[in-house]
């Protein structure tokens, strides 16, 4: 009961300083995964591969948030894989996300990351193309 108070607090604070969307997931109330996650898009690998939970409960809770999520290499296969299958094909889309952290969900909608976001996982060329709109050619008066 302890910790259900401490949950509603959280989420209470949250909400009250208007800091995004919370939820919370009682991990002992949580089903057991399956033993194999679901089968990726082609050209994917499901994103659970990518997590290594640290016990059963976190296995349990990272299957709920991941378990309809794929991870494409790029923005290009994650648009074919996000893609509504055509007339009178089976199966359905699926969520994808990239290593730079575009997300394209089932439901048709896009959410890529902020530019001006530093990141490791930026493309050289990206980051290049950054630091020159910043900074002014040397032949510029």
């Amino acid at each position: 009961a302890r910790r259900c108070w401490q949950a509603l607090a959280a989420v209470e604070e949250i909400r009250q300083r208007r800091l995004g969307v919370v939820s919370c997931l009682v991990l002992s109330e949580l089903p057991e995964p399956p033993a194999s996650p679901p089968r990726p898009p082609a050209g994917c690998e499901p994103l659970l591969r990518c997590v290594t939970p640290s016990s059963r409960e976190t296995a349990k809770a990272a299957h709920r948030l991941l378990a309809g999520w794929s991870l494409a290499p790029d923005k290009k296969a994650a648009l074919r894989a996000s893609a509504p299958p055509p007339d009178g094909a089976r199966g359905k889309a699926g969520s994808v996300v990239t290593p730079l952290g575009e997300c394209f969900l089932a439901s048709g909608e896009a959410r890529m990351p902020a530019r001006e976001v530093s990141s490791p996982l930026l493309l050289g060329s990206e980051l290049k193309e950054m630091k020159e709109r910043r900074l002014p050619s040397a032949g510029a008066s």
